[in-house]
């Protein structure tokens, strides 16, 4: 893979859902821990996610995906991308770039195969698809597939949401049990200073006044 090192662009693995999994090239500037684990159409946010739900389809469907162009948002600029995908072994292999030539490179490099192969293989791709899409069905099928991908995103983005819910609850009850004495219940030398620096915080903030008591319960 020498020649992808410095290949601008990223490629990386999906599930067959279409969830973000591994990252094995990325040298167009794409934040991998905020990708990972999230659907592929998340990337491809705003007018664009619906064209990443299509080429989603049609790479599941076909086995192959090339010729997309789309918007993609980096660092706040959102930018035209190229856009490919081979299934592999189950998982969904994607590679995309700013230029048409540089996600062909990523592409053939990724594939260890010759540029004849992979013009054939993207020539017999585009005439299948073409002839497929001539079919009166076919529209119905992309819709049912669409709506089907549509559903299951929705219903990860949903699991999603109840885990961050969750770990969030998790949080409180771990910081109350890092605070607290668990055979009084009362707060530990930690959560007295926590408590003791806002008050004193607040004090100073408002020209206030603070005391403290303190008894000796041993005795």
């Amino acid at each position: 893979m020498k020649s992808i090192q410095s290949t601008p662009g990223a490629v990386f693995l999906c599930d067959d859902a279409g969830v973000v999994s591994q990252f094995l090239h990325n040298k167009i500037g794409l934040t991998e821990s905020d990708l990972l684990g999230h659907p592929l159409p998340q990337i491809f946010a705003g007018t664009s996610m619906p064209k990443a739900l299509s080429f989603l389809v049609e790479l599941r469907t076909e086995g192959t995906a090339f010729g997309w162009e789309m918007g993609l948002t980096i660092s706040g600029e959102t930018i035209l991308i190229h856009l490919m995908g081979v299934v592999l072994d189950e998982k969904l292999l994607i590679m995309l770039a700013r230029t048409d030539k540089a996600v062909h490179i990523l592409f053939d490099e990724m594939m260890r195969i010759n540029s004849e192969q992979v013009s054939r293989l993207r020539s017999v791709t585009k005439s299948r698809i073409e002839l497929e899409r001539s079919a009166p069905e076919f529209e119905n099928k992309r819709f049912d597939d669409l709506t089907r991908l549509n559903n299951e995103m929705a219903g990860l983005q949903r699991e999603l949401s109840r885990k961050n819910i969750e770990l969030e609850r998790l949080n409180v009850e771990i910081h109350a049990l890092a605070i607290t004495d668990p055979l009084t219940g009362l707060l530990n030398r930690r959560g007295f200073f926590d408590l003791s620096n806002r008050e004193l915080e607040r004090s100073l903030r408002f020209k206030g006044h603070l005391a403290g008591v303190m008894f000796d319960l041993d005795h």
